[in-house]
């Protein structure tokens, strides 16, 4: 079941993508085998899936819980 996540003002998905990996969202979700809605979804801390979650955090080579704190996973 998709969870929702609190967005911080500049959450540490985009800067962990911006400034670590120097990726678009397009280039992460390719990344990360989701499409690119889901990573800007996860960016406004809207739900996304826990598997989703768990694609996005490998490809930025983090855990869940650090980049989606209050995740289940």
């Amino acid at each position: 079941m998709p969870t929702k996540v609190v967005a911080s003002k500049k959450s540490l998905l985009r800067k962990l993508r911006v400034e670590e990996k120097g990726w678009t969202m397009e280039e992460l979700a390719r990344a990360a085998s989701v499409s690119a809605q889901t990573v800007r979804k996860a960016e406004r801390g809207m739900p996304i899936s826990e598997v989703s979650r768990a694609r996005i955090a490998k490809a930025l080579g983090t855990s869940i819980q650090k980049l989606f704190p209050g995740s289940e996973a």
